[in-house]
């Protein structure tokens, strides 16, 4: 862990933009060859896909839970739990 104290001391958005460069420049400089790394690049594309739609889903339900604490207007927050719900489920259809 000592060999990469220098690369932690770096911002995460600092860190990000040295992999997309490295990635860049080996896909220029090896093209066909570096073909083996795509899988691992196609999981990690299905992994964010997969996450995402529970986590937005989750953030508006707790936006709405907290508007339920604020208010006591009972149909107005069903309504707006239903359209979530709708929302939730045909963004999980379309993926």
């Amino acid at each position: 862990m000592k060999q990469l104290r220098w690369y932690f001391r770096f911002s995460l958005l600092v860190r990000i933009l040295i992999g997309l460069i490295l990635g860049a420049v080996c896909g220029l400089v090896f093209g066909p060859a570096m073909a083996w790394v795509s899988p691992f690049g196609e999981i990690f594309i299905r992994l964010l896909k997969m996450i995402v739609m529970p986590v937005i889903f989750f953030c508006l339900l707790f936006g709405i839970g907290l508007a339920y604490a604020r208010n006591s207007e009972d149909e107005q927050i069903r309504q707006s739990g239903e359209t979530v719900f709708r929302f939730f489920n045909g963004g999980a259809e379309i993926m």
